[in-house]
């Protein structure tokens, strides 16, 4: 303890030294009001130094220490007090004093408020202190850029003191002026030659003239050529003017007539795929375009190695060569005609530049392995589904000296070019793999080989060709396709017995299709892959899918749903067993494999179905009548056509209702979402016209419904059903309902709109027109019942 304190009292003894450090200090009441605040400023040259700096009206002067009790040495001016204005460019004299005996006298530097860059140079022989404004337009220029000649100077834009430029750097030297008439002021390095290292901050030195006073023509220096930013900083809260290059990584963009103008706002961005392949896939305009190497500069730039290269004919891609320039140029690309496009750039060494269809408009596969063999004409089409991409499931052979293939683009000349082929001989496919594709087309076809694909295995695959990468690709997988399939159904019955067996379908291995032709009672249908079992079979992707006379012969696909023993139970992977029900009816069908899911397709004629336009009736627990069936009332054309019922119907799914004619409970109109559809109160369903009782689905109102006068209208063209609680509708609906009673010798109608007839069961008849709701008299002529007609409604009457 005794050495510690030793020690530390040792230290409290030592004499106190000047801490001090020599340099440039600016000292006035312009710095900071009084004299008491010295400033430092920066050395950027040896002996020079520079400060950026806020001043106020006063005057200033400049000392080598920052210790306020120190003032020699110090510069002062030359000759007297010299205001050194606001707005100009001044260079003046200057004395060093070393004493207060100095033969010079204590003359300041008088300012007026402003923001400055200063620059005093305290090397013997050579003192001076220049003056300048913070500068509003700042250039690069020097090798690095072009050359050395103004007009090849490149203007930075500037935001408040800082500029930025961003593009080419050539490897030689730069510095910075302040306008293009001539070389000075400028801002220049504070070494000769000196380095500029990327990422870090380097000083600049002002010089405003060729003068002794000012600092060296000194240059920065770029090493290695490459795209750049350089950053300046000569704002008001820098200390002194900075400079800073970064490095920066080539951005292609698209600019010019096809994705809207030359200008830097419409540059349209490219995404990268490695380090010197850049892709983008959409709309372009006709007209002409290059690629500028950054959104922030229209140099460099890759072009066209000639104006105008014409792109004129893209089928399905056109290559040129590409020129990288460090300068702006105008030799475009020109695109010939707008479309959906994939423009593939490559750079460094030998750049090109690809425009392709994003997509082929069609593709065929041909050759030894297909069912059609090495005939153009006869190549058979692929798939195109909505991503782009091309399918085709169906038999490749894998026969020796014929099991080989590739793709067409057409088949319309016979000919085999423009293709895809393999990248190398008679490359062998697995299943589950992926294979890039080339392109041969007549110009290239010395330059790509020939090559095919081969199978070594006879089986189903689906083939599947992608362009939505950079090069197009093939994906090929075993597929599910059966040996055969069989219908099964109401046709056939269900029991698969001796005489109730399922038919067979027959196999188009060209087009990878069953088929079966023939009559098809009111029922159902599904598919079997054998003859004697449930399972595997081919199932309707939905509860109620209807083969309705709208989707026969128009190309409609029916997707068809793989069911097994493995997914028929209930669980995550539960496959219901949905039919597909046909109407009574000749048919043609077709079950597609050779895309990229199998389909059902349906044509030939549907016999006219069964629906009386004029008494329809409504029944079920949930109408006032229950399951006796209420007549329906039918609206006039100007009256929006089909027929109403109001009522206040009972809610929840137990108070079912649907709709038949008078006829009988087959056919009905039921419901499409399941055997119990909820409907509320404005809602519009679907309906379906159901012949026989294989689906009796039915409607419910929801509680929102419940104690409510609602109006039901059904409109048979549309096969919809309209819930409303309109006062209006209801009130219309209400009108439609007849009334009727007898006197003994009338029977009188109300509400009656149009055609009605009274007629007895003794085979007494009488007809007529009413309008206006009547109320129409009929005078009969003997007691008994008597049946009233009128709005498509039948009521009995007693007359006695």
């Amino acid at each position: 303890m005794k050495k510690i304190l030793l020690s530390f009292t040792a230290i409290l003894l030592l004499p106190v030294f000047n801490l001090a450090w020599a340099g440039m200090f600016m000292v006035g009441d312009a710095v900071s009001g009084d004299w008491g605040t010295r400033l430092a400023m920066t050395e950027t040259q040896e002996g020079i130094y520079t400060r950026i700096v806020r001043l106020q009206n006063g005057e200033l002067k400049f000392v080598e220490s920052a210790d306020g009790k120190v003032w020699f040495p110090q510069y002062v001016a030359q000759d007297g007090n010299v205001n050194m204005g606001k707005n100009d460019y001044v260079s003046v004299g200057m004395y060093c004093r070393e004493d207060v005996n100095s033969q010079y006298a204590d003359n300041k530097y008088e300012f007026e408020a402003g923001d400055y860059v200063i620059t005093v140079n305290a090397n013997d022989g050579k003192m001076a202190m220049t003056v300048c404004p913070l500068a509003t337009d700042l250039y690069i220029v020097g090798e690095a850029v072009g050359g050395w000649e103004l007009p090849q100077a490149i203007l930075m834009q500037a935001t408040d003191g800082k500029f930025v430029y961003t593009g080419h750097l050539g490897s030689g030297g730069l510095k910075f002026i302040t306008g293009t008439r001539g070389w000075n002021p400028c801002y220049v390095a504070g070494s000769d030659q000196q380095a500029v290292v990327p990422g870090e901050w380097a000083d600049m030195v002002y010089r405003l003239d060729t003068s002794a006073g000012q600092a060296a023509d000194y240059n920065f220096l770029i090493a290695e050529e490459g795209l750049y930013t350089v950053e300046v900083d000569m704002s008001s809260s820098a200390a002194s003017p900075k400079m800073k290059v970064t490095k920066e990584e080539s951005n292609p963009h698209i600019i010019g007539d096809v994705v809207g103008g030359f200008d830097l706002d419409n540059a349209t961005p490219m995404t990268r795929l490695s380090d010197e392949v850049y892709v983008w896939n959409g709309q372009l305009e006709a007209g002409l375009f290059k690629f500028v190497c950054t959104p922030l500069s229209l140099r460099p730039v890759y072009t066209a190695a000639e104006a105008a290269s014409n792109i004129a004919k893209v089928e399905p891609e056109h290559s040129a060569a590409v020129v990288y320039s460090p300068d702006y140029s105008d030799d475009n690309f020109y695109l010939e005609q707008a479309g959906d496009y994939r423009i593939s750039l490559r750079i460094g060494e030998n750049p090109s530049m690809t425009v392709s269809k994003m997509s082929p408009d069609s593709l065929f596969i041909v050759g030894g392995a297909t069912p059609s063999g090495w005939n153009a004409a006869g190549a058979i089409p692929m798939h195109k589904n909505d991503e782009g991409s091309f399918v085709w499931t169906g038999i490749l052979k894998g026969d020796a000296g014929a099991n080989d293939f590739k793709f067409l683009t057409n088949k319309a000349d016979g000919g085999f070019l423009p293709c895809y082929v393999a990248t190398q001989e008679n490359l062998p496919v697995q299943s589950g793999n992926t294979y890039s594709l080339e392109y041969r087309a007549k110009e290239t076809e010395t330059l790509v080989s020939d090559y095919k694909f081969t199978v070594e295995e006879r089986a189903f695959y689906s083939i599947e060709v992608s362009f939505a990468d950079e090069k197009p690709r093939m994906t090929v997988t075993k597929a599910q396709v059966p040996e055969k399939l069989y219908l099964v159904g109401d046709k056939t019955g269900w029991e698969m017995e001796e005489g109730d067996k399922p038919v067979l379908m027959a196999f188009d291995s060209k087009e990878t299709a069953f088929k079966w032709s023939g009559e098809l009672p009111h029922g159902e249908v599904k598919f079997l892959v054998t003859d004697n079992s449930w399972f595997p079979c081919y199932v309707a992707e939905n509860g109620l899918t209807i083969v309705t006379e709208d989707r026969v012969g128009t190309g409609y696909e029916f997707n068809l749903i793989y069911r097994t023993e493995a997914n028929e139970a209930e669980g995550p992977h539960h496959i219901p067993d949905y039919k597909f029900f046909f109407y009574e009816g000749k048919y043609d069908i077709i079950l597609d494999f050779s895309g990229e899911k199998p389909v059902m397709k349906v044509s030939g004629t549907v016999n006219p179905l069964n629906m009386d336009a004029e008494s329809l009736q409504i029944a079920g627990g949930a109408t006032p009548g229950g399951w006796t069936p209420s007549p329906m009332p039918c609206l006039q054309e100007g009256e929006g056509g089909g027929f109403v019922y109001t009522a206040v119907l009972k809610a929840g799914s137990n108070n079912t209702f649907k709709f038949r004619w008078a006829d009988g409970w087959w056919p009905s109109l039921i419901a499409t979402w399941g055997e119990r559809t909820e409907c509320s109160i404005g809602g519009v369903y679907d309906l379906a016209y159901m012949p026989n009782d294989n689906y009796d689905w039915q409607f419910y109102l929801d509680e929102k419904a419940a104690g409510k006068d609602v109006v039901v209208h059904v409109d048979l063209e549309e096969m919809k059903m309209h819930v409303s609680d309109d006062p209006a509708r209801i009130e219309e609906a209400r009108g439609k309902q007849i009334r009727t009673w007898s006197d003994g010798k009338h029977v009188m109608i109300e509400n009656v709109d149009g055609e009605y007839s009274v007629t007895g069961l003794n085979g007494e008849s009488h007809s007529g027109v009413a309008s206006g709701g009547g109320p129409v008299d009929v005078e009969v002529n003997c007691n008994g019942v008597y049946v009233v007609t009128a709005n498509c409604l039948s009521k009995r009457v007693l007359v006695y």
